[in-house]
């Protein structure tokens, strides 16, 4: 009788995780602006389940970090400093938990501002590694929206 519990409950959970299914993919709006130009990286989420699937937006636009982004750094011009500096990564919440609930077959893309990470204002080569992953207080430790990309672009 155990085996069959088992069994069931394998079962169950393989069919629960066909019901919400979604491609979650990174780019950037252009690959070359103007000094000062706002850069804009989408995050494209398509909902291929089901189920509704449910985007943490806790933070936004101001605090991609509250809602599960995280951004890097690999390389940008030697003379460029970060105004914002390490208060770019931080999540402040007062308890409003937001989202943006995607229904099964649709596309919804989430623009998030390079602005809060780099000081655009200073001419050369950029390139960031962007990537979504879990937030504790959305639903626990996996989601289903995971994902990472290298992005470069051009400040000229």
């Amino acid at each position: 009788m155990q085996t069959w519990a088992i069994a069931l409950l394998f079962a169950f959970l393989s069919c629960s995780k066909a019901l919400t299914q979604v491609s979650a993919t990174f780019y950037l709006e252009k690959d070359v602006i103007k000094p000062g130009q706002t850069a804009i990286v989408h995050f494209k989420v398509t909902n291929l389940g089901a189920s509704p699937y449910l985007l943490d937006t806790t933070g936004l636009p101001n605090q991609p970090s509250c809602s599960g982004y995280l951004f890097k750094v690999l390389r940008q011009p030697s003379s460029t400093a970060n105004p914002n500096g390490p208060l770019a990564s931080t999540c402040v919440i007062n308890g409003q938990f937001h989202h943006v609930s995607i229904a099964p077959g649709v596309t919804y893309v989430q623009d998030l501002d390079l602005s809060l990470y780099l000081d655009l204002r200073v001419r050369g080569e950029y390139t960031i590694e962007v990537a979504h992953r879990a937030v504790p207080w959305s639903g626990g430790t996996h989601d289903l929206a995971n994902a990472k990309a290298e992005l470069s672009f051009r400040v000229e």
